[in-house]
């Protein structure tokens, strides 16, 4: 690394972690978002999300998610960013009737 730049710390393996957050249920969620940023957060689960009806842009990169059960459907997303999960798949998330971008690189797909 250049002097004065950190290297980034390395992503703890899902065997040897403790999460903060096993589900969004137990974050705090604001209402009237347009904007949440839930990575780095070691989910496991998006339970308890429910419908937030002005949330635009969701970034769930760099947790464990292992399926996209309980994401309901979400009216006015455009942005979600799910990169480096452990996603195998897609099923379980329900339309998204304005979703112009997905980020789904570094999962098992």
């Amino acid at each position: 690394a250049s002097p004065g730049v950190r290297a980034p710390s390395p992503r703890p393996r899902p065997d040897n972690f403790t999460p903060l957050y096993k589900s969004v249920r137990d974050a705090k969620i604001m209402v009237g978002l347009q904007t949440l940023s839930l990575s780095n957060q070691y989910l496991t689960s998006l339970n308890g999300l429910g419908v937030q009806p002005t949330l635009r842009t969701l970034f769930l990169q760099n947790n464990f998610l292992k399926s996209l059960d309980h994401f309901q459907t979400q009216p006015k997303l455009r942005e979600l960013h799910l990169q480096n999960n452990a996603l195998s798949s897609l099923r379980g998330m329900l339309p998204q009737p304005h979703l112009e971008r997905i980020w789904i690189g570094g999962n098992p797909l």
